[in-house]
């Protein structure tokens, strides 16, 4: 039996290397006859391991170059950029963060200054301090969040009296966006349901909203934990709004978390068959959405992927079975943000 039967991986391979470099195995004829042919099996086994490995890294690069062209080296660069996460002022809380923050010595730029819906940064980039609770009202006075989740639950056009899904809500802060336009002009006839499957998702989802969301507003509200999935079965035509929020490739995340590491973006990681498995969920998510919407509702459905195969087919499948639905190409919050006509 040959010395590659015995070595049949490389940690093995590379134990017996070792004994024979440290003399633990006499160098006889024979015995450097079996080293050669170790050697070159490593080497073998290391040529192909790299080759996965450079293949692997490649997919993600070629996948989205494929995709956007030229456009995706601009795109990439600014997927690597911090993420610029805002506070999102609590106005049910009876405070001025703000005004507390610019005396300390922060300069604040107000994004969103709407009545319902206040939202600022630091002009410096730096983290803010934690949000504190205001004594008058034992709630806390800002929520720190991403932008783009403002932007989605802005866009749903919610008002007092509405009926309102967040499938995927946790952590829940665009649940406090919704909420806030729900109850913030002090009608509380509204409702607002709070989706999320996953345990410990939902537990940091119900502490979010107990400590920024008041008493009277938490009656009408509620948390639940059902797939997603069973919402268009479970109450159909039942909500005047709903969000999703759906599970994505979230190429941002990936991309940074292997910048971080200096490397490239492996298999494991992203794959084109893994964007394809996300959008099949996606699919089923977004029609039960629909079907539990009410006639003349309205559904925003978001995703912070930059693969069109989990946005626009996505969509244009759902569309495709049903035919009743209309796309709304215009999105107000996002235009009064960019300052676009």
């Amino acid at each position: 039996m040959s010395a590659l039967h015995y070595a049949t991986t490389w940690p093995q391979i590379r134990e017996r290397l070792r004994r024979y470099s440290s003399g633990q195995v006499d160098s006889t004829k024979g015995c450097r006859r079996m080293r050669a042919r170790l050697c070159a099996s490593a080497a073998m086994h290391g040529s192909r391991a790299s080759s996965k490995k450079a293949a692997a890294r490649s997919v993600f690069e070629d996948h989205f170059l494929s995709v956007y062209g030229e456009r995706w080296r601009t795109l990439r660069q600014a997927l690597l950029q911090p993420n610029k996460h805002v506070a999102l002022v609590n106005g049910f809380a009876q405070g001025d963060p703000l005004h507390e923050l610019r005396t300390q010595g922060e300069a604040m730029e107000v994004l969103i200054d709407e009545s319902h819906c206040q939202v600022a940064c630091a002009v410096s980039g730096n983290a803010l301090p934690p949000p504190r609770i205001e004594p008058a009202s034992g709630l806390r006075n800002y929520y720190m969040l991403d932008l783009a989740s403002v932007v989605a639950a802005l866009s749903l056009d919610v008002y007092p009296g509405h009926k309102v899904l967040d499938m995927c809500a946790a952590p829940g802060g665009k649940a406090l966006v919704l909420a806030r336009q729900l109850f913030g002009a002090g009608d509380i006839t509204g409702q607002l349901v709070a989706n999320d499957r996953s345990s410990d998702r939902r537990a940091r989802l119900k502490a979010v909203m107990s400590e920024y969301l008041p008493t009277n507003v938490m009656v009408s509200c509620s948390i639940h934990g059902l797939e997603a999935q069973q919402w268009g079965r479970h109450q159909p035509e039942r909500f005047d709004r709903v969000l999703l929020d759906a599970p994505c490739g979230s190429e941002r995340h990936v991309l940074q978390h292997a910048a971080a590491k200096r490397r490239d973006v492996m298999k494991d990681e992203w794959s084109p068959a893994r964007s394809k498995r996300n959008a099949s969920l996606q699919v089923d998510l977004l029609l039960s959405g629909i079907k539990s919407l009410r006639p003349g509702g309205r559904i925003v459905y978001s995703t912070c992927s930059v693969s069109p195969v989990e946005n626009d087919k996505v969509v244009e499948k759902a569309l495709k079975r049903n035919a009743n639905m209309d796309v709304v190409r215009d999105c107000e919050p996002l235009v009064r943000l960019i300052g676009a006509e």
